[in-house]
């Protein structure tokens, strides 16, 4: 409360919220203490901290992309091991 003086926070949970004018206000723990839920503060802020992350640049290889690249290199062995017979 921007207006009160003092806040004070019991074991309890109870506030007591004493203002300017010397009036002081006492608000259950039922009032000002809530349950967390998934979406708290803290979770939010977890989030926040994780946008800062790199997106993903796919640097993860399928296995068509793999696939190819073994074919390729199996066809170009195979060709110049051939090359290599008819040179002799």
């Amino acid at each position: 409360n921007p207006t009160a003086s003092k806040v004070e926070v019991g074991n309890d949970g109870t506030a007591t919220v004493t203002f300017p004018d010397g009036s002081v206000a006492v608000i259950a723990s039922e009032n000002t203490v809530k349950k967390a839920t998934k979406e708290s503060a803290a979770n939010q802020l977890a989030k926040k901290a994780g946008a800062k992350e790199l997106p993903n640049t796919g640097t993860e290889q399928s296995n068509a992309s793999l696939g190819l690249a073994l074919l390729a290199a199996a066809t170009g062995g195979l060709l110049l091991a051939k090359k290599r017979k008819e040179e002799e």
